[in-house]
Parts: structure tokens; C-alpha cells; sequence
């Protein structure tokens, strides 16, 4: 069983991990339109290279800052009282880069598409991965076992994405349509 000061320690790491997660969307908003917006060129998949390659330095460098930063950032922001741990924050780290890694593949490859089941595949592949973790992990290692159950799950999910994008990357001038704005377009299969 934790401690109410584990709880809290644990909640701050949470905390500034979810922060983290703002990084990823808005790389992610500001790359697809422009991304999308070359599928009537040959530029395509040039530009998914740009965006992956992109989104694979936030996330190497936003998860390492967060493994070596995170407990100093929680002590500012949360006090020392409440401080994140290292290991809890590593953990962390590499969660939010395997969600960062991921994420330009299924903005910018499966989802435009039309491979959205394989996304929910993944996910959920990912998901069953880190809920059986959870079985065992936090029994072993308390609340740094459920940040390892996480990063686990987002692992696992990373790379079924990534095998599952460059096996279907097959992007014709026909399968996505460029988005006018964040508001508008969007793959050719959805409802506008």
C-alpha cells in the first residue's frame, strides 16, 4: 500500500506528464495540414518523413528532459513535498516519447487512409499489454510500477503503429484530401 506522500509525489509526475502531452498535439496540429496538403503532389511522403523525424526529436529530446528535469520542475511547480521521483519521471519520459513517435503516423499515414480500425487495434494491443502489467508491476514495485505499466502500454502501441503504418503507407494522390485549415478537410472517407 502507498503512502498519502508516495500518492502525492506520484499525482505531481502525473501531472507534469499530461503538461508534457500539449507539446505532442500542437507539433502535431501545426505539421498535418501541412502534410496533408502535399497528397495532389509528390512531396507526400517527403513530408511524412519531415513530420516523423520531427515528432522523433520532441519526443526523444521532451523525454529525456523530463527523466532528468522532471523532479526539479515538480519541486518548483508543486513543492518539495510533493516532488516527483526520478525513476516515476523516467518512466514517464518514455511514455511521452513513444506517444510522441507514434502520433505522425496516425495523423498523417492510417488515418488518412481510411486504417482507422488499425489504430484501435494498436491501441487496444497496447492497452491489454499495460493492464497486465498492472497485475504484477505495482506489486512488485508500488506506484513506479503503474508509470512502468504506462510506458509499457505506450510502447507497445508505438510499435505496432509504426509496423502497422509502414506496411499500409501505400498514399495515392486519391487517399487523403488537404485540409483547407485545422477546421476543415481532412481524410476523403469521413463525413464533412
Amino acid at each position: 500500500m502507498s503512502s498519502i506522500s508516495d500518492t502525492a509525489s506520484f499525482s505531481s509526475a502525473d501531472r507534469l506528464y499530461r503538461y508534457s502531452l500539449f507539446t505532442i498535439t500542437s507539433l502535431a496540429n501545426a505539421l498535418q495540414p501541412w502534410v496533408l496538403s502535399a497528397a495532389a503532389s509528390n512531396s507526400l511522403k517527403k513530408r511524412q518523413n519531415i513530420a516523423a523525424a520531427s515528432h522523433a526529436v520532441l519526443g526523444v529530446s521532451g523525454g529525456t528532459a523530463m527523466a532528468l528535469l522532471g523532479v526539479p520542475v515538480s519541486v518548483l511547480l508543486f513543492g518539495e513535498a510533493v516532488a516527483a521521483s526520478g525513476q516515476v519521471m523516467a518512466c514517464y519520459g518514455i511514455a511521452f516519447a513513444a506517444v510522441c513517435i507514434s502520433t505522425p503516423y496516425i495523423r498523417n499515414v492510417l488515418v488518412p487512409q481510411g486504417n482507422s480500425r488499425l489504430v484501435l487495434v494498436a491501441t487496444l494491443g497496447g492497452v491489454l499489454c499495460g493492464v497486465a502489467t498492472l497485475f504484477v508491476l505495482p506489486g512488485l514495485l508500488g506506484l513506479l510500477g503503474v508509470a512502468l505499466s504506462l510506458a509499457v502500454s505506450d510502447l507497445v502501441t508505438m510499435t505496432l503503429i509504426i509496423c502497422m503504418a509502414w506496411k499500409t503507407n501505400k498514399v495515392t494522390r486519391s487517399s487523403c484530401s488537404a485540409p483547407s485549415n485545422l477546421g476543415e478537410g481532412g481524410p476523403r472517407h469521413m463525413k464533412r
